[in-house]
């Protein structure tokens, strides 16, 4: 029997990014503090399950039942790029981080993206003190600029920018650009995730600038969403486990709403990113340049 998605989004470029790990540091040594230290914390007991918002029901996509080929492997691996983006359209979004650790305080943080390409501009609107900063990634380079100063740094996709996620976390990311996808038999104990049957798809790096040099995507095989992805450092280390927990609609086309990512080491580790208020917008290429980033 042949599985296709059909199009109820487009397919897209989209952000993570990647998943950064404490291992990997910047190109250049930052003076200033790790950000998650710069957040506001406030004591509490760290929860299993996301932030309530409002409900709210996301269609799922569906799968041809009257046609008789397998899913394609970069088929599946566009798709997952249309839940974070739009296809050769610049657009924006908002993207709220809050870190738990075990017995720790949570920390948190709120950033705007803009996207156009491959390039991408973040800029912190919360904590105040951290507002105003603002990182830039264009193609594989990354910069950083921190309020009140001038100084541009060069930082790595990998370094860690709150919690488990990465600086390469918080852009848009385009698996299809940078990884090429195979799809592969599931382990036994792998073959269903949540009492879902999931389909294997194996993302290996292009080149050797992408945040992790594997990406295993675990996708439910009758909607195609996924379900939960684990990345791996160039070391062939197990970096972080993601798992994504609601997708939503946004002017019509499904994104991922909520993700939560686990270390897989530190038990009691997580952080939750949630991506809102998705929008196509028109940029002007020049905001997204380094000399810019210093005015």
């Amino acid at each position: 029997m042949k599985s296709s998605i059909k199009p109820l989004v487009s397919l897209g470029f989209a952000i993570l990014l990647g998943f950064g790990t404490p291992a990997i540091a910047m190109n250049e040594q930052v003076s200033e503090p790790e950000l998650d230290t710069l957040t506001n914390a406030v004591p509490e007991a760290a929860p299993e399950t996301a932030p309530e918002t409002a409900p709210e029901t996301a269609p799922e996509a569906t799968i041809d039942e009257t046609a008789d080929v397998a899913p394609d492997a970069e088929q599946l691996l566009s798709y997952i790029d249309s839940l974070r983006g739009y296809k050769d359209q610049s657009f924006s979004f908002e993207l709220s981080n809050i870190s738990y650790k075990k017995n720790e305080q949570k920390h948190r943080n709120k950033l705007v993206v803009q996207v156009l390409n491959d390039a991408s501009l973040v800029e912190f609107v919360a904590p105040a003190r951290s507002k105003g900063r603002k990182i830039l990634k264009q193609a594989q380079n990354m910069w950083i600029r921190f309020p009140r100063t001038r100084n541009v740094l060069r930082v790595s996709p990998a370094q860690r920018l709150l919690g488990e996620t990465s600086n390469g976390d918080v852009t848009g990311t385009n698996f299809s650009e940078d990884y090429t996808a195979t799809l592969e038999e599931a382990s036994v104990e792998n073959k269903t995730i949540n009492d879902k049957p999931v389909l294997k798809l194996l993302l290996t790096a292009k080149h050797d600038k992408t945040t992790y040099q594997q990406v295993v995507f675990f996708l439910d095989s009758q909607n195609h969403q996924p379900v939960r992805s684990d990345f791996y450092a160039r070391s062939g280390k197990l970096a972080k486990q993601a798992y994504y927990t609601e997708f939503k609609e946004f002017n019509g086309e499904l994104k991922l709403h909520k993700m939560r990512l686990v270390n897989p080491i530190i038990e009691g580790s997580f952080t939750w990113m949630m991506f809102d208020n998705y929008q196509k917008q028109t940029f002007e290429a020049a905001i997204f340049h380094k000399d810019a980033l210093s005015r």
